[in-house]
C-alpha cells in the first residue's frame, strides 16, 4: 500500500484526490495537505517515520518559541529550568528538524532556507555560564558542533571565550575571599583577563553581587553555590 498525501495537521493519510478537492480532514478538519510527488508515493511502512519527522520541526519551533518567550534579566529559578530545557530540546531536534525543513521546502519547489536566527547555539550555554555550570555549556557547544547546518558559527571562538569566562569568574572569587570588594579595584588588579570576559562575569554570574558604590560597585557572593 502506498500513501501519496496526508493532512499537514494531525498526519492522516488521504487519497490524492482528497487533498487537491481541499476536503476537510475526516480526523481534524483541517484542509491543508501535504500532497507528495505523483512519481514517488511513500510506502505505508514509511509513513509514520515521515510524520515523527514532521513532529520534529514543530518539536524544534515549539522549544524555540518557549526558549525565546522567557525573560532571562532577573529570571526565576523556574524560569531558568523552562529556558535550559527547552534549550536543550532545540538542540536535540534541530538537525532532524532542518532535514525536514529542506525536505518540504524542495518538494514544494522552494529554494531551501534555513532559519535566518538561530538563537540556542549561543543563549543556552550562555545561561549555563550564568549559574557557573560549565561543563553543561561546553556540551552545547560540542553538539553544535558536529551539525552541518550550524558551520556558520565560530565555536573555536565560542569555546575560547567560555573558558575566558571561567578563569575570569575564578580570579574574582579569590578577590573577593582576599578581601577586595570595589570592581574598579579588581578590574585593575585583572587587567590580563580581557574586558570581555571581566564585563560578562561583573554583569551576568549568578554567583556575584553588585551593589552601588558612588561611583563604584561593592561586589560580593550570592547565596549560589556552583562549583567552578
Amino acid at each position: 500500500m502506498y500513501i501519496d498525501a496526508f493532512c499537514d495537521e494531525c498526519f492522516t493519510p488521504v487519497s490524492r484526490e482528497h487533498a487537491e478537492a481541499r476536503k476537510p480532514c475526516p480526523k481534524c478538519g483541517n484542509v491543508l495537505y501535504e500532497v507528495l510527488d505523483i512519481s514517488r508515493p511513500m510506502p505505508s511502512g514509511n509513513y509514520a517515520f515521515a510524520a515523527q519527522r514532521r513532529e520534529m520541526l514543530d518539536a524544534y519551533y515549539d522549544a524555540l518559541s518557549q526558549m525565546e518567550a522567557i525573560r532571562v534579566t532577573g529570571i526565576t529559578d523556574s524560569d531558568y529550568k523552562a529556558f535550559i530545557e527547552a534549550g536543550e530540546r532545540c538542540v536535540s531536534v534541530f538537525d532532524d528538524a532542518m532535514e525536514v525543513l529542506i525536505e518540504t521546502d524542495t518538494r514544494a519547489g522552494l529554494e531551501p532556507e534555513l532559519p535566518p536566527v538561530i538563537p540556542f547555539v549561543t543563549r543556552l550555554p550562555d545561561m549555563y555560564m550564568r549559574k557557573g555550570y560549565w561543563t553543561e555549556a561546553a556540551a552545547v557547544y560540542a553538539k553544535c558542533s558536529g551539525s552541518r547546518f550550524l558551520a556558520e558559527f565560530d565555536f573555536e571562538r565560542l569555546v575560547k571565550e567560555a573558558s575566558e569566562n571561567r578563569a575570569c569568574v575564578m580570579a574574582i572569587c579569590s578577590r573577593i575571599e582576599d578581601g577586595e570588594h570595589s570592581q574598579k579595584a579588581i578590574k585593575k588588579v585583572l587587567k590580563d583577563h580581557t574586558t570581555r570576559a571581566l564585563n560578562w562575569a561583573f554583569q551576568y554570574y549568578h554567583g556575584f553581587s553588585r551593589t552601588k558604590a558612588g561611583a563604584d560597585y561593592h561586589v560580593d557572593f550570592t547565596d549560589l553555590s556552583r562549583p567552578l
